[in-house]
């Protein structure tokens, strides 16, 4: 009881902020002891968008409604990752925040039965999307996209799984090809800024280079950089989502071509010697570590 009374005595002498005016701490900070550790979360990983929500199959459908206002589309990549997350408060004032917890010494089994029907819910979604997609042993008419890089031909034999590993986004052990993957993001991100201004400048005859296939050649209309919808708001959002989907698929084929490099008989792929040097000294400047973010960059572009 005394014990008690010092604890209402020291809090009385406290100043409480509201709780829509508590700062959370930020994703690199440990889980604070005593709140719950909430394992199972999601967090929204488009730009300066800080919502977090629970796991399970209703709140995913939940983050795919929130995700929606960030432009994202059903057949778009994941806009959102999962996090350990945490919260001070609970009821109208709940928010939660990201927290860093690699290793866990404990699972709940709830959380973990829960994870198991995720997986099951988006494998059950990938299947359903792949039941129209064309076998081996079906008569097909090639697109020009196949004709011209024939990958069909390239990787017959190969296993698809271990090549689209090969394209994945880094994990935080494999810290070389994070940086990589972030110069990629960096160079598109800096590309799409230099279009976006490029007519302020009176450089529109770059435009009708940039809108052709052939290097010798200008195209007879301009690049495009608007949408049918010409609201400022909505052509934001789009050329955010535009370049942070394009960026990707760059940094899926840069990732591809620097975990090949020195295995490119393994997967039936071909580097020109000038390719092979660049990938070299690229590969011997990320080990090093000793490379900046704006030599990385200029490296990159290769």
């Amino acid at each position: 009881m005394t014990t008690r009374k010092e604890i209402l005595t020291y809090a009385n002498t406290l100043t409480l902020l509201p709780p829509q005016e508590v700062s959370t701490p930020g994703p690199e900070n440990d889980p604070i002891e005593g709140l719950e550790l909430i394992s199972n979360g999601w967090k929204c990983i488009y730009e300066n968008c800080e919502d977090h929500f629970l796991s399970g199959t209703i709140v995913t459908t939940t983050m795919e409604n929130h995700c929606r206002i960030h432009g994202w589309r059903v057949r778009d990549p994941p806009m959102w990752e999962k996090c350990s997350m945490q919260t001070f408060f609970k009821g109208n004032h709940i928010k939660y925040f990201e927290v860093k917890a690699e290793t866990q010494d404990e699972v709940n089994l709830d959380t973990l039965l829960d994870d198991l029907l995720e997986e099951a819910d988006r494998l059950d979604e990938e299947y359903n999307l792949t039941l129209n997609q064309i076998k081996e042993t079906n008569i097909v008419t090639k697109t020009p996209w196949l004709n011209r890089t024939g990958w069909e031909k390239k990787f017959k034999g190969k296993d698809m799984e271990v090549l689209a590993k090969l394209t994945e986004k880094p994990k935080v052990n494999e810290v070389q090809m994070s940086r990589l993957w972030q110069s990629t993001s960096r160079v598109i991100k800096k590309c799409w800024t230099g279009a976006q201004d490029i007519s302020d400048r009176n450089w529109d005859l770059i435009l009708f280079w940039l809108n052709s296939a052939h290097s010798e050649k200008a195209e007879l209309s301009p690049f495009n950089l608007t949408t049918r919808d010409q609201t400022i708001e909505r052509y934001m959002i789009f050329g955010k989502l535009l370049t942070y989907r394009y960026a990707e698929y760059w940094q899926r084929f840069l990732c591809f071509c620097y975990r090949v490099h020195g295995n490119e008989e393994t997967y039936s792929v071909h580097f020109l010697d000038e390719q092979t040097r660049i990938l070299q000294g690229l590969k011997t400047a990320l080990d090093d570590g000793f490379i900046d973010d704006e030599s990385l960059d200029q490296r990159a572009c290769f």
